[in-house]
């Protein structure tokens, strides 16, 4: 009785012994396969660009599906910011930081979760089969200095362009053309950096931007009347002895209250016609010498 009890005790341990040595190997088993994989070259699973999936390939396989799901064209795309008289800088995604190529995207995916501590990295393995990660979304960073320098560049090609725009007088069709603007255009420079960086985002190529930080300063009406501002006169002959001929002249005005309204309706950039009253004298240096001339030859007289 005792030796069957002693027989049934040692082949229960033999067994349990048997199934921890079966599960010894099936856990060194499943640990080394699960080791070769997390320390391999490929990526990690789930691991994304975007919402490109690259988990499981290796650096060229990546490189290539990148490839086949078009990623060039997001970073080949530049941004084309225009704004007053013809102004345009162009806006390159992958040096503002919104978007990174395919080489930096994969190096990325590759290097994600990879440690010089075998098992942090193991525990990084572990947790990406859980859940997924956007490798590019973590290595992009926003270049403010290089969108603040683009603009800039548009700002200063603005400036340039008012250089020329002073106020025009033709007085063939009695007009004043005043340039709204003149003095500065000064771009809202904090709201144009937000708008290129949403731009950047939903991968547009144009945006035009006219929003000004401040209001174009009103221009010295009065100084361009002052300068513009002539009575009209009748040609005439003089008392003295020379009886010289002192020509015509055309009188030029225009209402400044007026010219105030139109400048205040038009918009930034614009040109602002400002009608100018134009008084045309009725007797000229021509007609005066014309009527001398045929005084002259009527008292011309002739002997035979």
């Amino acid at each position: 009785m005792k030796k069957r009890r002693a027989r049934k005790k040692g082949n229960i341990l033999k067994s349990v012994i048997i199934l921890f040595a079966i599960i010894l190997l099936i856990a060194g088993t499943a640990f080394i396969a699960l080791g070769t994989t997390a320390f391999s070259s490929r990526i990690f699973p789930n691991v994304y660009v975007d919402t490109i999936p690259l988990g499981g390939l290796t650096e060229e396989e990546a490189l290539e599906k990148l490839k086949e799901y078009g990623w060039d064209e997001h970073t080949e795309r530049t941004l084309e910011v225009s704004s007053f008289q013809g102004t345009t800088v162009e806006i390159d995604p992958v040096e503002a930081g919104v978007v990174i190529d395919a080489a930096s995207a994969v190096n990325a995916a590759v290097c994600y979760g990879r440690d010089s501590d075998p098992i942090r990295q193991l525990q990084k393995y572990l947790l990406s089969r859980k859940q997924t990660v956007d490798v590019h979304e973590l290595s992009t960073m926003l270049n403010l200095p290089y969108i603040e320098e683009r603009i800039q560049d548009l700002q200063e090609q603005i400036n340039t362009s008012l250089l020329e725009k002073e106020f025009v007088f033709d007085s063939s069709v009695a007009e004043l053309k005043v340039f709204k603007g003149q003095s500065g255009l000064t771009l809202d420079t904090d709201l144009l950096q937000m708008e290129i960086i949403k731009a950047l985002e939903q991968e547009k190529e144009q945006l035009n931007f006219t929003v000004l930080k401040n209001e174009p300063s009103t221009p010295d009406f009065q100084a361009f009347y002052e300068q513009i501002y002539a009575e009209m006169r009748n040609a005439y002959i003089t008392e003295d002895s020379t009886h010289a001929i002192v020509e015509e002249r055309t009188g030029y005005w225009f209402d400044i209250d007026e010219a105030l309204r139109l400048y205040q309706e038009a918009s930034p950039a614009d040109w602002v016609i400002i009608p100018v009253k134009k008084t045309v004298p009725e007797v000229t240096k021509a007609s005066i010498e014309e009527t001398l001339f045929r005084d002259l030859l009527g008292a011309v007289t002739t002997k035979y």
